[in-house]
């Protein structure tokens, strides 16, 4: 018998707490009283993935390239084991992924990436698919959106700004950002309090005016996930063929580490202008902003597109910075 906390996986984990009709010992986690099933009702769902690979002699087990590509298994559970119980004899053979033909690489959005910088702004030729970029979006939509995110702004003095000046910034001072080209309006808030403030790049002593904020009641948001796609997907609830977005799992991954990375101050109008791009194909493809991994703390940070979906709560809090941590590394040529 298998337990929700054999799987990283949402849908197997989610699947297991809803359908189980006992709760007991997991033969495979060791975890006692929690909902247990019968291995064996998983594998309709494990032979659907199954269709993103193919028996090769001298390939690899499924339970290692399913742990390598989707993530799907928790620590410490025996992936060998689960899978042999799901799927029987079949688990023994050895496999390769699918080729597939018309999945985005990483090379191609380095490609683009580089387009955009030094060739083409507007029209550039690399530009991906637009109907398989959206299929692919799809595949990242959060499933998870918190209940309240944190904005910070470096104060001039000892005032706090008042909350109605913590929100975006008027159009005609919004500069470039990650997400949004000069002149267009997003709102950029963390999920934690501290990675709002290591957002703003504080020195020690500074002033921080810290606002809380909500999503406005009644909306619904589809906010694209771009902090660790291989973690987020679900290759039992993909919209397009398991091959194909097991193919173009490095391209996502480029993608958000387009968002994450430090870049230097003098640098931010050019090195922005990719992950300007990719949030533009975002948006038109009909979403209401991403979600990406902080370079300068461990929570999330989102960019909304519309300004307005969220309100600030509550009265805002004023925090002096006590430290700042740098660590450094030696540049490798």
């Amino acid at each position: 018998m298998c337990c929700p906390n054999c799987f990283d996986d949402d849908f197997l984990s989610g699947f297991i707490s809803l359908k189980a009709e006992q709760k007991g010992l997991c033969s495979f986690c060791g975890l006692d009283d929690v909902p247990i099933v019968a291995p064996e009702r998983l594998a309709p769902y494990f032979e659907t993935v199954l269709e993103g690979y193919s028996v090769k002699i001298g390939g690899r087990f499924l339970w290692e390239l399913l742990a390598e590509d989707w993530a799907m298994f928790s620590p410490g559970t025996d992936a060998r084991r689960v899978v042999e119980a799901v799927l029987g004899g079949i688990a023994a053979a050895t496999y390769a992924p699918r080729e597939s033909t018309s999945a985005p690489s990483e090379e191609i959005w380095g490609q683009l990436r580089k387009e955009l910088q030094d060739k083409n702004r507007f029209f550039p030729q690399n530009a991906p698919d637009k109907e398989l970029f959206r299929v692919l979006m799809e595949n990242l939509v959060s499933q998870v959106v918190p209940d309240e995110f944190y904005r910070a702004r470096l104060m001039k003095d000892a005032a706090p700004y008042p909350l109605d000046e913590m929100g975006a910034p008027p159009a005609a001072l919004a500069s470039d950002g990650r997400a949004n080209p000069i002149g267009i309006r997003y709102l950029y808030l963390a999920d934690d309090r501290d990675t709002a403030i290591a957002e703003v790049k504080p020195s020690k002593g500074a002033l921080v005016s810290v606002a809380a904020f909500g999503i406005l009641p009644g909306k619904t948001l589809k906010l694209i996930d771009l902090t660790d796609p291989r973690a987020t997907i679900s290759p039992f609830r993909v919209t397009s063929p398991v091959a194909d977005v097991r193919a173009s799992m490095s391209f996502l991954e480029a993608l958000g580490e387009e968002l994450s990375v430090p870049t230097q101050p003098h640098r931010a109008t050019r090195d922005y202008l990719a992950s300007q791009y990719l949030c533009e194909l975002i948006k038109v493809s009909g979403y209401d902003g991403v979600v990406y991994r902080s370079s300068l703390a461990r929570g999330r940070n989102f960019a909304f597109f519309d300004v307005a979906v969220c309100e600030p709560r509550g009265a805002v809090t004023v925090y002096t910075v006590t430290d700042v941590e740098v660590t450094a590394a030696p540049l490798v040529a």
